[in-house]
């Protein structure tokens, strides 16, 4: 269950710097 909440903060958190980017 940690692996999954871990790789959905990882993605939300890469989407919000991708966002930031452009």
């Amino acid at each position: 269950m940690s692996d999954i909440v871990n790789l959905n903060r990882q993605r939300k958190a890469r989407a919000r710097a991708e966002k930031r980017r452009t």
